[in-house]
């Protein structure tokens, strides 16, 4: 194995792409459907709506973030936390989330099917 660090990382991904058949095209396919559905959401649009002024940044980041989750690419290096915790958001269970301090409900099994 290579000695260089980016040579190994790039050998990783090459194997989850061969092991998983998810790539970047993949991925951005799925970013870009999941949060068009979002937008569309009656509940979950104005969440977005109020705090997303340019999509086109937003969606390059989730796109760099589940590239780093699903092929380790290391894509990503920002700090999601910090942006997501003045949402407030709750959990309720298995039943739902509660968005904004319990103003909205996310229902999880309600058109939420994957995008792919």
């Amino acid at each position: 194995m290579s000695s260089d660090p980016e040579a190994r990382r790039q050998s990783v991904v090459r194997r989850i792409e061969a092991e998983t058949g998810i790539d970047e095209p993949m991925i951005a396919r799925l970013v870009d459907a999941f949060y068009d559905r979002v937008r569309a959401d009656p509940l979950l649009g104005p969440v977005f709506i109020d705090r997303v002024s340019d999509w086109g940044p937003h969606l390059q980041q989730m796109r760099l973030f589940w590239s780093s989750v699903a092929l380790n690419s290391g894509a990503y290096h920002g700090r999601p936390m910090p942006k997501h915790l003045p949402l407030e958001l709750g959990i309720a269970g298995a039943h739902g989330v509660l968005l904004g301090k319990g103003e909205r409900y996310l229902r999880p099994t309600e058109a939420w099917s994957p995008p792919a």
